[in-house]
């Protein structure tokens, strides 16, 4: 979690070396939905890192009160 424009989709796809998470490149906010993204390191074969997106604080179209709210939905039905 983070503002809008952190940088948390390009941190995402820079730790799984290709482009999965879209990402925005202007002052609008891109992220609106919670989305999961799995990476299973190969010197950890047993172990998976899930990273979870989602859309940022202070976000251009979305209150915060709206973005927490659907981050905990995600979280309960996971």
């Amino acid at each position: 979690m983070g503002a809008t424009g952190a940088g948390k989709s390009t941190f995402i796809n820079t730790l799984l070396g290709e482009e999965v998470a879209p990402v925005g490149h202007n002052l609008k906010s891109y992220t609106s939905h919670v989305q999961a993204y799995t990476y299973n390191d190969p010197q950890f074969p047993n172990n998976r890192i899930v990273m979870v997106d989602t859309p940022g604080f202070d976000d251009t179209v979305l209150s915060d009160r709206e973005i927490l709210r659907r981050i905990g939905v995600w979280l309960a039905q996971s």
